[in-house]
């Protein structure tokens, strides 16, 4: 195939503009502009399939990208809660004479009430592991987008 022969298949604007209208249509259920449509459907080998499969592959992409942010913030949830227990104790003069990194370590084998279940607790954690997550949380708080509720 030469490159000529290959620039023929590229759709122009136009009919990029309508199947980005068609889908748009399907995703929120507009039977009327589907039903307009029809004739296009019926003339156009494929266009059918096309536009149904472009408006599924958005919706799923768009819902995992909503599962993914809600994950996401329950894990910052996490972290949060096992730097604020980092912090209680830090500030707690029994712990004073202990470095930041076996604190840490000490937090992240103490049992954590799970922010996201209540009836939970975040499972104990390695050294390393410990040590990264309450950074992580640290650094959560630090940004302010984790406020200290009352209660």
């Amino acid at each position: 195939m030469s490159t000529h022969d290959a620039l023929s298949v590229i759709p122009d604007a136009a009919t990029i503009s309508l199947i980005q209208e068609l889908t748009t249509a399907k995703r929120n259920g507009d039977a009327e502009a589907l039903m307009r449509a029809e004739p296009l459907f019926k003339t156009t080998p494929g266009l059918r399939e096309v536009v149904y499969s472009i408006a599924a592959g958005t919706s799923y992409a768009k819902t995992q990208g909503d599962r993914s942010r809600a994950r996401k913030l329950k894990y910052e949830k996490r972290y949060v809660a096992r730097a604020r227990a980092y912090l209680k104790r830090r500030n707690d003069p029994q712990f004073e004479g202990i470095s930041n990194s076996d604190l840490k370590r000490i937090c992240g084998n103490r049992p954590v009430k799970d922010p996201t279940n209540p009836e939970r607790y975040l499972p104990a954690l390695e050294r390393s592991r410990a040590i990264e997550a309450i950074d992580i949380g640290l650094a959560l708080i630090e940004t302010g987008r984790f406020v200290l509720s009352s209660g």
